[in-house]
């Protein structure tokens, strides 16, 4: 009994509370077993008390699944199955599904997806990493043109004299590979329309791998990544951004802590100067409309209205 009213949602075990204290104001128990009651004289100061509690039980349940607007408790608003709003002069959204499924038709556009910072074959393999299952789906019998395409792109970075030079180190990445290039964290690389797809790509390193300590990804990396991506869209002046959450898969940190700093790392960079893009669309991943996201969408939404009320519009 107490572990079925633990799996209860606060508002739903509050409900039955107010039920119960209401029934047994106006009926006392005969026979338990049988369920067997009779009317009994009203308790009316309880039954006040029931009624209260299905009243707080209502409101509770309309705070939380926003079936009422109320100022200054909700920030945000509904956007498709998701939720919207604004920071600086970009409007941030979040929705429920899977990237490679998202419609991006604009040339203007760009999907930024993670990767190690090594760049390498892994994360283009494992269907089961944003970039891999976007890979897959939209390149389709083409990966290993898209591998050379990549390569080709390190290279064409290792050569340029500018400050956008890509340099690497050697680290101890496996046992295996003791001796591994890496680009370090928040290295971007970017691909104009590659292999004739409607948008723009850009990949952005955001795990790392050690002996001793596996693939992973930490919340100062995703600080990193943010910030070398906005200066990567302001010199290439895309409008809209499609993105996964970062460091939330394969880099292992829990996916809502992973969307609050996602969340916190953009709202801090989109309200500074310089041009931002009209949007970024944050995908949470849910493998099917049926099935259930790895953030609720109660959770998300909370995350994304605790973010505005750290940094209200100017």
């Amino acid at each position: 009994m107490l572990q079925v009213l633990s799996k209860l949602r606060f508002p739903v075990l509050v409900l039955l509370i107010g039920f119960v204290l209401i029934f047994f104001s106006f009926f006392g128990v005969v026979d338990i077993k049988q369920y067997k009651f009779e009317p009994i004289d009203p308790i009316y100061m309880t039954a006040a008390i029931g009624v209260l509690f299905v009243i707080i039980s209502a409101l509770l349940f309309c705070l939380s699944e926003d079936i009422i607007p109320v100022a200054g408790l909700r920030r945000s608003r509904r956007s498709g199955s998701g939720f919207a709003a604004q920071i600086g002069k970009t409007i941030v959204v979040l929705e429920f599904g899977r990237i490679e499924d998202v419609k991006v038709n604009s040339s203007l556009d760009a999907i930024l997806l993670p990767a190690n910072e090594f760049f390498d074959d892994e994360c283009i393999d494992d269907p089961r990493s944003s970039l891999g299952a976007f890979a897959i789906a939209k390149f389709t019998h083409k990966i290993s043109d898209f591998k050379k395409l990549l390569q080709q792109e390190i290279q064409r970075r290792k050569s340029v004299s500018d400050g956008k030079k890509l340099r690497s180190v050697l680290v101890s990445k496996t046992l295996e590979y003791p001796r591994e290039k890496s680009y370090g964290i928040g290295t971007c690389l970017y691909f104009e329309n590659p292999l004739n797809i409607s948008h723009r790509l850009i990949l952005v390193s955001v795990t790392t791998m050690r002996v001793g300590e596996g693939l992973r990804s930490d919340i100062s990396y995703i600080l990193d990544a943010v910030r070398n991506v906005d200066e990567f869209v302001k010199d290439r002046k895309i409008d809209n951004i499609v993105m996964p959450l970062f460091g939330a898969g394969h880099g292992a940190l829990h996916p809502e802590m992973a969307l609050l700093v996602l969340l916190l790392s953009l709202a801090s960079t989109l309200r500074g100067g310089g041009a931002h893009p009209k949007s970024v669309k944050i995908i949470i991943f849910r493998n099917a409309p049926t099935e259930t996201p790895v953030i609720s969408l109660r959770r998300a939404r909370r995350a994304l209205d605790f973010t505005l009320s750290l940094f209200p519009p100017s």
